[in-house]
């Protein structure tokens, strides 16, 4: 399919609309002129022109809409076989532009990293963080369970769960008795920021997101993440280098990989840090746009065009 073959695809229906319009507005008048001169010996003839107009203009729309037709059937379809699955890129200078928008002063004159440091990282504890909608489609069941299991062998690690939604308070009572769960409520994209800057992991069960923006946002800052194997976000997380991918519905598992973060995290704060390092280079070689772009125009679509 040429490109002159797609400009005559989108320009046919705009004619056909175009030539309707013009002819209508040119009845309209004629029936005026005809009203007058119903009484006129002319009134036999403007009727038989007319009614010799309206066919001619009935055999140019179906001619026009048999080649629209004609048109849109040539258009090549994208099947199962021709679906690619395209990786969304981040705005990687924006997730890193930290000294401006976080370490100085912002423009309301607030310290981002010190208001959530007083907030909700004043422990010395490893954070857990979840980002995202408080609802649950998110799976945050599995989450809490995990974490509830973690409480006994690390009484000091603290979840933060950042955002809100409709069952926030069903998650609050079961957190009731925990003071180590923390929920921040809806965060403007700075807070967001800080938040990812002072967590030590990232913890993701969603089972419903198609891709998981706050899982390449988390890794952008190098935080290891947990996800489940069923979505989008699976694809983000390179298993046992940038995080682990784990099954939908095990809080034990989840609970184990918890631990083993957090003890790494705890045993060997140097290590974990270049290791967070890592992650962050890794999300910038993998997802940013310069990747994503080259990987469009190596690797193009089956059908498009040249």
């Amino acid at each position: 399919m040429t490109f002159a073959l797609y400009v005559w695809l989108w320009l046919l229906p705009a004619l056909v609309i175009g030539v309707a319009v013009f002819l209508a507005w040119s009845w309209r008048r004629r029936a005026a002129l005809l009203q007058v001169m119903l009484d006129t010996p002319l009134h036999d003839q403007l009727l038989a022109s007319l009614d010799r107009r309206r066919r001619f203009l009935k055999q140019i729309l179906f001619v026009l809409g048999l080649a629209f037709l004609a048109l849109a059937l040539a258009r090549p379809q994208r099947g199962r076989e021709q679906v690619k699955l395209e990786r969304t890129g981040v705005d990687l200078i924006l997730a890193f532009d930290v000294s401006r928008s976080m370490l100085a002063e912002d423009v309301d004159g607030t310290n981002r990293l010190a208001a959530a440091r007083a907030a909700w990282f004043n422990t010395e504890g490893p954070t857990i963080l979840y980002a995202g909608r408080l609802g649950h489609e998110k799976n945050l069941d599995l989450l809490i369970d995990a974490f509830l299991r973690l409480g006994p062998t690390d009484p000091d690690a603290r979840l933060i769960l950042a955002g809100d939604g409709p069952n926030r308070a069903d998650y609050a009572a079961r957190l009731a008795n925990c003071p180590n769960a923390v929920f921040t409520g809806r965060l403007d994209r700075d807070d967001l920021r800080a938040c990812y800057a002072l967590a030590d992991l990232f913890a993701f069960p969603s089972t419903t997101d198609t891709f998981g923006m706050a899982v390449l946002e988390a890794q952008v800052f190098g935080l290891p993440a947990l996800v489940t194997d069923v979505g989008g976000p699976q694809e983000i997380v390179r298993p046992g280098t940038t995080g682990f991918v784990l099954p939908p519905d095990d809080p034990a598992v989840w609970t184990a990989n918890l631990r083993r973060l957090v003890a790494r995290r705890r045993s060997d704060p140097e290590d974990y840090a270049r290791w967070r390092a890592e992650i962050a280079a890794t999300a910038v070689s993998e997802h940013g746009w310069d990747r994503v772009i080259d990987d469009l125009v190596a690797h193009p679509l089956p059908g498009a065009a040249p």
